[in-house]
């Protein structure tokens, strides 16, 4: 996965995974990722303590404090290439899930 830097609405600025944090997050691009799960899905992840974040490119600005903007487009060039919009990341940066298979993955 790579590391561009990120900006969030309230002026933060860093390397995207000191911005997410250490928990699992799941990361829409240009969307709400819940707006691509189901109610179960949403309640599976929310059960492990997930993070719901919007990525954004450097051209649109940050909506809500669950938003990041990828300044260089690396990290969305990345994720898109896989022919993906949402994808599941777990705290030392391996995605577990992607659009298609949102479910939370079984051990």
């Amino acid at each position: 996965m790579p590391q561009p830097s990120a900006a969030s609405c309230d002026g933060k600025f860093g390397l995207i995974d000191d911005m997410l944090g250490r928990g699992i997050v799941l990361l829409g691009v240009g969307i709400d990722p819940k707006s691509e799960l189901s109610n179960e899905q949403v309640q599976s992840w929310s059960a492990l303590g997930a993070r719901f974040v919007t990525l954004r490119p450097a051209d649109q600005k940050a909506e809500s404090r669950d938003d990041l903007i990828d300044i260089d487009g690396s990290l969305i060039e990345w994720i898109t290439s896989h022919g993906v919009n949402v994808v599941a990341i777990r705290h030392d940066k391996f995605v577990v899930a992607a659009s298609g298979n949102l479910d939370v993955p079984n051990k």
